[in-house]
């Protein structure tokens, strides 16, 4: 008998290949984080996964798993002054034409499993986490995400 993995499980995977040990070391470090996806389910799951890694921690700040398009100013919360984590339709700032990203904010592409630094900044400048707990992380991530065969994303950088 075949394994079959729902949508919900594969949504719930894509943070993890799109470098969540980097994502999560910029959550740690209270920058403001903008996911996007095409995938409404992947995008909400995601950005809900990411806040769970933080237990026993909780992260204190905003988080939107879903900001809609259709929502009359919703663009204003990316302007907000305190870190945060929210996620877009991959669609939202083609719609919203007149808004663009402030330039603190970086942008985490799960459909293409690509991470936008900020202007002026690099993806290398992510401080890499503590070893030996970046190692047991790694580990755990890797046994989740060899659960599912379908996710064979690498990430990319800009």
């Amino acid at each position: 008998m075949k394994h079959k993995s729902n949508k919900r499980d594969r949504a719930a995977i894509k943070v993890f290949s799109c470098s969540v040990l980097q994502v999560f070391s910029l959550i740690l470090l209270e920058k403001k984080v903008v996911v996007q996806s095409r995938d409404y389910s992947a995008l909400t799951v995601s950005i809900l996964s990411l806040t769970k890694l933080l237990y026993p921690l909780e992260y204190m700040f905003p988080v939107i798993p879903l900001l809609p398009v259709s929502m009359s100013g919703s663009e204003q919360l990316l302007l907000a002054p305190t870190p945060y984590i929210i996620g877009i339709p991959t669609s939202f700032l083609v719609v919203k034409r007149s808004v663009a990203l402030p330039d603190d904010v970086w942008l985490v592409d799960l459909d293409e499993a690509k991470i936008t630094p900020p202007a002026e900044m690099a993806v290398a400048d992510i401080p890499a986490l503590p070893e030996p707990e970046a190692k047991v992380l790694r580990n755990h991530l890797k046994q989740v995400r060899c659960e599912d065969p379908q996710t064979s994303i690498r990430p990319t950088y800009t």
